[in-house]
């Protein structure tokens, strides 16, 4: 299993043009809304009545940064000293800013059109704006949007799910979207300077597929993905996973669909400890997924260091269809060389073994091979994100084709 961190952006050395940052359309037409609740919380902040963090938040909570304002778009950025703002509408030319106590902002009274890339400016370097709405990332890393076109991410910061703050990243398809795939260990799924260059999620999907990242929260990640007790080098982990996932159905899915459409089929799918609970999430919430998909997962979890319950106990059968695959070997051979009912991976078998079993017990009670059940083996693949972005396409490509 790996052990997933999340990855943080620098200031780059220069800004540069978009790089496929989608199409760009018309100039924006949202007009600002005096009475609405994001304008009242920026004339807020603005006349000293309310904390920088506090009208951040309350805005990304709502129609995200930045805020259309009767004179043009108004952006705030957090943090003291002099910084200027540049983007597409200024040609790439830095605008100054106006300080305030612990920020600065701008309003851009240019035309800035649908789509339109901007980074905030401090002396030399260029930074995107850790609190847009909708970004990219191009050849000089993460590029904000003033308001997504085509192919975009958009994120949500500081969504609580099992009692913990994560960002919730979510990949818009050009078109409309008619498939929703959540996705676990989010921070790795987008980013090029992810772990080992990430999933490249984006490219593997079709233009009516949205994809919900959700990020993990480092040190509790086995924790809230384990769906039962187990140790890790005799450390009691796991137990998490039905915390998550019942807030996952009763707080971000209702938002994300408020936010884009219900979707005619809804998915999940993760990696390694991820994969496991996305196949967890189909066994015991098949009532909420259409589909899920393990790559490489950790379906031995409970059997690691304990004698206890695994999710070969949970299988019956259920209106779910389900993707498992591996890389790695069966090491010589499958055995149970412990009794514990689960077949042993050798350390480099990338969960092989256990994958095998699964697939083979799915198949014996009520899936159907190639109608419900798949099972992929990438013979001598690593366990790690450069393996799971070349060939998520799979599992992507059999969940597209649901209607």
């Amino acid at each position: 299993m790996l052990w997933l961190l999340a990855c943080t952006a620098p200031f780059t050395a220069t800004p540069g043009p978009s790089v496929d940052s989608g199409e760009v359309g018309d100039t924006a037409s949202d007009t600002a809304d005096p009475t609405s609740a994001d304008w009242e919380a920026l004339q807020a902040l603005l006349d000293g009545q309310a904390t920088v963090e506090d009208t951040l938040q309350q805005i990304s909570d709502g129609q995200g940064w930045p805020v259309q304002g009767p004179d043009g778009w108004v952006f705030v950025a957090q943090g003291d000293g002099a910084l200027s703002w540049a983007g597409d509408a200024s040609a790439w030319e830095p605008l100054e800013m106006t300080a305030g106590a612990g920020f600065s902002w701008i309003v851009v009274d240019i035309p800035v059109p649908q789509g339109s890339g901007y980074k905030f400016v401090s002396g030399d370097s260029y930074q995107a704006d850790p609190w847009a709405r909708a970004y990219t990332y191009d050849d000089f890393g993460e590029l904000s949007f003033v308001r997504g076109s085509g192919g975009h991410l958009e994120r949500l910061r500081n969504v609580s799910l099992a009692g913990r703050a994560r960002t919730i990243r979510i990949w818009v398809p050009a078109q409309t979207p008619t498939h929703h795939l959540y996705a676990h260990d989010g921070q790795n799924l987008f980013d090029p300077s992810a772990l080992h260059g990430g999933w490249r999620l984006q490219e593997a999907v079709a233009s009516t597929t949205l994809v919900v990242g959700i990020d993990n929260v480092g040190v509790d990640r086995l924790d809230e993905y384990g769906p039962y007790p187990d140790t890790v080098d005799g450390v009691a982990l796991g137990g998490g996973a039905d915390a998550l996932l019942g807030n996952l159905v009763t707080s971000l899915v209702p938002r994300v669909e408020e936010m884009y459409g219900a979707p005619q089929k809804r998915g999940m799918v993760g990696s390694s400890m991820g994969g496991l609970l996305s196949l967890y999430a189909g066994l015991t919430q098949a009532e909420h997924w259409d589909y899920v998909a393990s790559l490489s997962g950790t379906l031995g979890w409970g059997s690691l260091e304990l004698d206890g319950a695994t999710l070969l106990s949970e299988i019956a059968g259920q209106d779910v269809a389900i993707y498992l695959d591996s890389g790695g070997h069966d090491g010589g051979g499958c055995t149970d060389s412990d009794g514990d009912g689960v077949q042993d991976d050798a350390p480099d078998a990338d969960n092989y073994c256990v994958t095998r079993q699964m697939a083979d017990a799915l198949a014996a009670d009520a899936w159907i091979w190639e109608q419900t059940l798949w099972h992929w083996h990438e013979a001598g693949a690593e366990h790690n994100e450069a393996a799971w972005a070349a060939r998520v396409w799979r599992p992507v490509g059999l969940f597209e084709t649901l209607e």
